[in-house]
């Protein structure tokens, strides 16, 4: 486990560092540098769950090195040596393309934060014109310095502790909202204001703090009338064509409302409680392609048509690219591309083409996530089909009358595939409403307390 989340970091990590290079060179200096503190958590986690691994440890490595010296005196000798091999080997000039592509990297507990740690820091100051070191002088400093013996971060002491804790920390949609946007027939658009309530919450004893961690976009159709249409088949619209999905995603991407309202709304909370822990991750929505649409719209002077699985492909990858140039474009201050969602609820007319849509995204280290129905087709089959991570739909708060039982088989189910569980509800959980459903609120969470959900609940 800890390898996996390691690698989640790393991308975490380096996620960050594109942005802060891109934030660099635009001259957004002060945004750049904000990004500094997460980037240092990032890899300092990172070395901290890799003193869990069995062999990536610098510890381990150099008590091997030093145990195969020949005599006492050499000890030290083979513990240079062995450092030696998991550096560069080489001395960068200062104006090398890629100081950080080292012939050796090694992803290691103790060789991140005491080697590549303060490289990368360096790096970061270079690039915003402080003042920087050359980087052999990190390879000599770490090569003659004394063998690293006990310098490791204070871990939980259980193994169910430190489980929950490494799920905390690779797990940025711990807590997704799904805020729904971009249908005419919606009465909000997220402004700063519509979002602030979901951004914290006060406690009772008045102490504000943070709420959701990722927050979803996304919209299955627009309107209520005829000529109105849909993202996802099955709503008697007219399936979306090109041109509706670059509005959808326009309206996703702004700069006061949508995603700009919810950046707005974080920096405003920051000021009054300090910053996060860890930066607030977005995610979109991607509509998915409807067969039968045979004039979706031109890429490349070329007509798309839905009836060929390879234009369905074209025209998700041509969604995803929009999306990703627009949120870099938007520099936004406050939250960080988390990755994709797919709006199609089951994979009866998609199966062939989802698979396709997670080979994509993995190859530009995107996440990719799903919120299938209760018995849809291919729910418990998410890892097959190539999402990050997948959560069932109870379909209880919902229903004309509540379905006995549907909860707990929802969340045996969800065990048994390794999905997380979504909460569903809508304004009749007030009491003053003539519909009052608190009490199926209730249901769902003593139903994911009953069933051990509660550390990966997701709203």
């Amino acid at each position: 486990m800890a390898e996996g989340v390691s690698l989640s970091l790393g991308q975490q990590a380096d996620s960050l560092l594109n942005r802060f290079a891109a934030l660099a060179a635009n001259g957004q200096k002060q945004e750049a540098r904000r990004l500094i503190p997460f980037l240092h958590q990032r890899l300092s986690d990172m070395d901290a769950v890799l003193q869990l691994h069995p062999i990536f440890n610098l510890r381990l490595w150099e008590a091997k090195a030093m145990a195969a010296a020949p005599t006492s005196g050499l000890r030290k000798a083979y513990a240079r040596n062995a450092r030696r091999l998991l550096t560069t080997w080489i001395e960068y000039p200062d104006n090398a393309d890629d100081p950080l592509d080292d012939y050796a990297n090694r992803a290691w507990c103790g060789l991140i934060r005491d080697y590549y740690l303060p490289r990368v820091e360096n790096l970061c100051h270079r690039m915003l014109g402080d003042k920087s070191q050359p980087d052999n002088v990190f390879e000599n400093g770490f090569v003659n310095r004394a063998p690293y013996l006990s310098h490791e971060a204070k871990l939980p002491n259980t193994p169910v502790a430190r489980v929950a804790w490494m799920r905390q920390l690779v797990e940025m949609n711990q807590d997704m909202l799904l805020m729904y946007a971009g249908g005419n027939h919606r009465d909000y658009k997220w402004t700063e204001g519509q979002c602030a309530p979901n951004v914290t919450y006060v406690d009772e004893k008045g102490k504000e703090h943070w709420l959701f961690d990722s927050y979803l976009f996304l919209e299955i159709y627009s309107g209520f009338g005829a000529d109105d249409v849909e993202f996802a088949k099955g709503y008697k619209h007219r399936p979306a064509t090109k041109e509706d999905w670059k509005k959808l995603a326009d309206a996703y991407l702004q700069t006061d409302c949508g995603v700009g309202g919810l950046d707005l709304a974080i920096g405003t909370a920051e000021a009054r409680i300090g910053a996060t822990n860890h930066r607030r991750q977005v995610y979109i929505g991607i509509p998915q392609p409807i067969a039968g649409v045979h004039a979706w719209g031109r890429i490349h002077s070329k007509d798309l048509d839905f009836s060929r699985e390879a234009d369905c492909l074209e025209a998700v990858k041509w969604y995803v690219d929009y999306v990703r140039t627009k949120f870099n474009n938007k520099a936004y201050k406050n939250v960080d591309f988390g990755g994709f969602y797919w709006i199609a609820e089951h994979d009866a007319d998609t199966k062939k083409l989802i698979p396709k849509v997670a080979a994509y995204l993995d190859s530009i280290q995107c996440s990719f996530v799903w919120i299938p129905f209760f018995g849809a087709q291919g729910a418990t089959d998410w890892k097959q089909l190539g999402f990050s991570k997948a959560f069932l739909q109870p379909n209880y708060f919902f229903s004309e009358k509540p379905i006995k039982g549907r909860l707990d088989v929802a969340c045996q189910l969800a065990k048994q595939a390794n999905m997380g569980l979504e909460v569903e509800f809508d304004e009749r959980v007030k009491s003053n409403e003539k519909d009052c459903r608190a009490g199926r609120l209730r249901d769902y969470l003593n139903a994911f307390t009953k069933h051990g959900f509660n550390p990966s609940l997701t709203l």
